[in-house]
């Protein structure tokens, strides 16, 4: 419960964490928690054995999902394609290309929020945890999508800014 507090998550953003054991990948699921009476609309489901640190960096990413309202997305698409495109396996491509999109695009938001060493510790834990399995469904899962390019992608990371500082400059000397 307190490193949930740390991170800003209270009972009106109606999410509920589960540490649960041995479980391959945390990821976030949409829907209640113990009933519809309950005012959840997102579970995260964190494995239980990770240390504190990464279940802090597991957690934001997991909450960028949730901000970002994947599990939605991807519950709508999954079953237009399960209804009306189910044999088409281009359209299950470009399912996997959104997926890995909305990966990295967690991954982006949670680097912004960190300080140098935390990047370092979440391309770490991206290593130890992104198995590269691609959990189909609308689930979002941590270790999901193209492990590879998503540490390369935190490994290289540099703020916004950084790079379009130096691309101003660039620019005006063609002015």
């Amino acid at each position: 419960g307190d490193v949930y507090k740390r991170q800003g998550i209270t009972e009106e953003e109606r999410v509920a964490v589960r540490l649960c054991e041995g479980l391959p990948a945390s990821f976030v699921r949409a829907g209640h928690d113990t009933g519809w009476r309950d005012r959840i609309s997102d579970v995260i489901c964190l494995q239980k054995e990770l240390p504190e640190e990464r279940l802090r960096l597991v957690l934001l990413h997991e909450m960028e999902h949730i901000r970002l309202h994947h599990t939605w997305y991807k519950t709508i698409i999954v079953a237009v394609l399960t209804a009306f495109y189910w044999w088409n396996p281009v359209l299950w491509l470009a399912y996997r290309l959104t997926c890995r999109d909305m990966e990295l695009a967690c991954d982006e938001a949670v680097l912004e929020k960190l300080e140098p060493l935390e990047r370092r510790e979440y391309a770490r834990t991206l290593v130890e945890l992104g198995s590269g399995r691609h959990m189909w469904g609308n689930l979002t899962s941590f270790g999901e999508c193209d492990a590879a390019l998503r540490v390369r992608r935190a490994a290289a990371w540099k703020r916004w800014g950084e790079t379009r500082t130096g691309l101003s400059a660039l620019s005006l000397i063609h002015i």
